[in-house]
């Protein structure tokens, strides 16, 4: 983690906006009677406008399907103007990659750059849909549904939506992973860390370094799922957000 104060500044920060995409279970912002308590991407659109660079955050429906989440993305990105360039986490890297793909989004997308996104489905997943009558129960409970969970399967991911998705020519891709210790893992990832450990190997506790890599890989992060979004108390994820704008192209 950097020390305070020694993040290297952005040195050539793009004219064009930098779109923030949440991956599942995500949300653009939480508060209360206007009062905002917490962002997904906690602290990095503030980072990141301090630097130079206009930022978007997108919000789309937490646990839907790939398709259904991307057609609510490309709604709200279109309406920006002109080409952006998208930073995605988790899932939202998928559903970037469909809008693109399937839904023309190539039209307005320079580029995108998945932060730990399962282009290759995850063991969690797989795990899940196991035992779907109890995580359904739970995801009920919040009013969520349980599409989000059979398309991040390694079956769905492999064999139906990469297939169906490929990149598109005029689209620049680039993604992090993340791997961390066992010991080090946010305690509610553990079990899912050596779950995925046993299947894939290296991890940050819901997402193998294998299944994140696509298009240019920039680089493997000492970090878990959650550090990677800023939430981790022990490391400070503004630093990769800067590495990932810089000198993108207009």
């Amino acid at each position: 983690m950097p020390l305070p104060g020694s993040l290297t500044p952005v040195q050539r920060p793009p004219k064009l906006p930098i779109v923030l995409c949440h991956g599942l279970l995500g949300f653009d912002k939480i508060g209360v009677k206007g009062f905002v308590l917490g962002r997904y991407f906690n602290g990095i659109q503030d980072d990141l406008v301090s630097q130079g660079c206009r930022v978007v955050t997108t919000e789309v429906a937490p646990s839907s399907s790939i398709s259904v989440r991307a057609a609510e993305l490309r709604e709200q990105v279109s309406k920006i103007g002109g080409k952006v360039h998208l930073l995605a986490h988790s899932m939202g890297g998928l559903d970037v990659r469909y809008m693109i793909s399937s839904l023309g989004g190539h039209e307005f997308v320079a580029s995108l750059t998945t932060i730990s996104t399962p282009h290759r489905g995850s063991p969690m997943a797989d795990w899940g849909l196991e035992n779907l009558e109890v995580v359904g129960e739970l995801l009920q409970l919040f009013g969520m549904g349980t599409d989000a969970f059979e398309n991040l399967s390694q079956k769905y991911c492999k064999e139906e939506f990469n297939p169906a998705n490929p990149d598109h020519p005029d689209v620049k891709y680039f993604s992090y992973g993340g791997a961390k210790d066992f010991v080090w893992t946010f305690p509610p990832l553990m079990f899912s860390h050596n779950h995925i450990t046993k299947e894939e190997g290296p991890n940050d506790g819901l997402v193998s370094v294998r299944s994140a890599k696509w298009g240019i890989y920039r680089e493997t992060l000492n970090a878990d799922h959650i550090d990677l979004i800023n939430w981790g108390p022990r490391y400070d994820a503004k630093g990769l957000y800067r590495d990932a704008v810089e000198g993108l192209e207009d």
